[in-house]
């Protein structure tokens, strides 16, 4: 089986260091290989509802993402996705100051559909604060999206 090009992981990884709506999450990539990814982010004030823990919209956006990057990670070059469906069940709440862990892994992929899943846990004592299934489907890229410049995904 060919494997990601290290290359292409770090222009993707450079590539979403830059992405507005990542940088203002405050979430980042540590990691991609086929089937998998693995998203780092520190709760902050900036993430915090009216009641002092993480707001499910700021954990919702991580946990996409890595449900997204696993299962993208596995298509051929030139393919895209997009998100069709997120279901996510919050099992503990993620106070200021959480060292949150994202892990991603594609579960499925088919000719128009992918199926991953993602996992939120607390980076210091491994409790699972949420799960989050998703569905996504497969699409050309979008025009102007930044894609094409990437190096070549697959190697050997």
């Amino acid at each position: 089986m060919a494997s990601l090009n290290p290359e292409y992981v770090k222009a993707v990884r450079e590539l979403l260091k830059e992405a507005p709506y990542f940088n203002l999450i405050g979430m980042v990539m540590e990691s991609l290989e086929p089937g998998r990814c693995l998203f780092r982010l520190e709760t902050a004030r900036r993430h915090l509802q009216p009641f002092g823990m993480a707001h499910g919209g700021a954990l919702a956006s991580v946990l996409d993402a890595a449900c997204f990057w696993s299962a993208f990670s596995q298509l051929e070059q030139g393919d895209a996705l997009t998100t069709t469906d997120l279901k996510i069940n919050y099992l503990a709440p993620a106070p200021p100051g959480l060292n949150l862990l994202v892990s991603g892994e594609s579960i499925k992929t088919g000719r128009t559909l992918c199926l991953s899943q993602a996992r939120a846990e607390d980076g210091d004592t491994g409790g699972l604060i949420a799960f989050a299934t998703s569905t996504l489907m497969i699409m050309d890229y979008p025009a102007g999206s930044g894609f094409q410049e990437l190096p070549l995904k697959f190697i050997g």
